[in-house]
């Protein structure tokens, strides 16, 4: 895989996944005010039924076909059955149990809720195939066009709704539509289509890799919505709405990064699986420049967490404030684990090493949900960020294990910009509290001052992060600046 391709795939990866979080942050924001708070806990209790759902309809199959080299149509159209048999038995699976979910959580109304959505899984079926043949194409081009185009158009039609007092309802359709409108587009504009083949051989060969990928992700999401679980079953729905909010805004710039990083890198990584060395390079020059963009970006944006809230979706979302503050300190590490669950699976092909990190991590989330479930929200929430930053430290041991690194020269890596990532917290904390204009000038006067705190240290000190990203960038800056100068 030339770098060259990578590159080009990153670029269209990014303009599909910035571009597009930044139309679903945009469609948020409106939907936050037109909506009440109570609706959004309602989706959000309902949240990881569709995820793990979605996740059973798949398999681990998707992964498994970008992860093997020579893949032909008959193990394309395999998984594509697969896919659609198990969509049908999830969606029939849901009608049943959604009177049982809905006395769970104590909300009657979710019942016709989850028995609404749950066609959603058979339409997503079918965009499946498409999307993972896009992914290992690195053809993020064409999906960056889809995916906006869906976002656009869902997102109108759940404003529009929500416009005229369709409450949660509103959001219910936004999620429907989604589905419908994704598969529709995949199925125009790109030209794969099915072969009447299905080969069990194909199936049991691609499961090994899957079933490992499958349980991993099966879990991670099961532990990633615990705490919309919890609080949906012994809180109110306001209480999850602004506990959710918190988390899903803390999540936007990773999403965004890692939707484009991760795509590009684990195809790659694959593609660098039979040469441990190239593969060892690869991810230390994406660690390092993770290291320096995310860790700095997340504390700075603790720092102006009340501004950012209160300026986004108004002063009733400011209970959200307390949660995305906490929990912005351990997503300074998130993209850094990912990227080592990433390298482990894919540029090692240690599928097993990688489940067992997502095992320990889950064991240390249990532990955490034990001692501070009776102590109430915010301390749960204290709890999670402690954890998840043991368990990035827990992940990059094990990573160093499986590439025969040292421990201690890996991990000291990334000290300086925690270090100047924590001066820069201080600096625009200082501006929040201490600068009485308005909160759109106290917010950009909190980046600015955070941004240029950070900058400075690192130029100071010439980090590796520094001079990575100065390579990186200064030739385009300097590309541009003699093309505007061209007669």
């Amino acid at each position: 895989m030339n770098r060259s391709r990578v590159f080009v795939g990153l670029f269209w990866s990014f303009v599909d996944r910035g571009g597009d979080q930044a139309l679903r942050l945009l469609i948020s924001i409106v939907l936050a005010r037109k909506v009440l708070p109570e609706a959004f806990g309602l989706i959000a209790m309902v949240n990881v039924v569709f995820e793990i759902a979605q996740r059973i309809v798949d398999g681990g199959f998707g992964l498994a076909l970008i992860n093997k080299h020579n893949h032909d149509k008959k193990d394309e159209c395999t998984v594509f059955y697969f896919n659609i048999i198990m969509a049908a038995a999830c969606s029939f699976a849901l009608l049943i149990v959604s009177p049982l979910i809905a006395a769970f959580y104590r909300r009657p109304e979710l019942e016709l809720i989850l028995k609404v959505m749950s066609a959603s899984f058979f339409v997503s079926s079918f965009s499946t195939i498409p999307t993972v043949l896009i992914m290992k194409k690195m053809d993020f081009k064409r999906q960056a066009l889809i995916n906006m185009g869906t976002t656009i158009a869902s997102g109108s039609l759940a404003i529009g709704l929500a416009l005229f007092g369709f409450g949660v309802w509103s959001l219910v359709i936004q999620l429907m539509a989604r589905s419908i409108i994704v598969c529709i587009l995949l199925w125009t504009f790109y030209p794969w289509r099915p072969s009447l083949v299905f080969d069990f051989g194909a199936l049991r060969a691609l499961w090994k890799y899957g079933s490992h990928m499958f349980a991993s992700s099966a879990v991670t999401i099961l532990f990633g919505n615990i705490y919309n679980i919890i609080i949906g079953r012994f809180y109110s729905a306001d209480a999850l709405a602004y506990f959710w909010r918190g988390n899903q805004l803390q999540q936007v710039p990773n999403s965004a990064i890692w939707a484009t990083v991760g795509r590009v890198s684990f195809p790659a990584f694959s593609f660098l699986k039979n040469d441990r060395s190239k593969a060892l390079y690869s991810f230390r020059k994406a660690f390092c420049l993770l290291s320096f963009s995310t860790i700095p970006m997340m504390l700075i944006a603790a720092a102006c967490s009340r501004n950012l809230i209160f300026i986004l979706y108004s002063e009733k979302w400011l209970p959200s404030v307390v949660y995305f503050k906490i929990l912005c300190f351990s997503g300074a590490f998130v993209l850094l684990d990912n990227l080592i669950n990433n390298a482990v699976a894919a540029g090692a092909g240690r599928s097993g090493i990688y489940l067992l990190m997502n095992v320990l991590q889950k064991c240390l989330l249990i532990l955490s949900i034990v001692i501070s479930f009776q102590y109430g929200i915010i301390f749960m929430t204290i709890a999670f960020s402690i954890t998840m930053i043991i368990c990035f430290l827990v992940d990059y041991i094990l990573f160093c294990k499986v590439f025969a690194v040292r421990i201690l020269s890996e991990i000291s890596s990334i000290a300086p910009y925690v270090i100047f990532g924590i001066a820069a917290f201080s600096a625009s904390s200082l501006i929040g509290h201490y600068i009485i204009v308005s909160a759109v000038g106290v917010l950009v006067l909190q980046c600015a001052c955070g941004i240029l705190t950070y900058a400075v240290l690192n130029a100071a000190f010439h980090t590796k992060g520094w001079i990575e990203a100065r390579e990186l960038l200064w030739p385009k800056v300097l590309s541009a600046i003699k093309y505007r100068k061209a007669p």
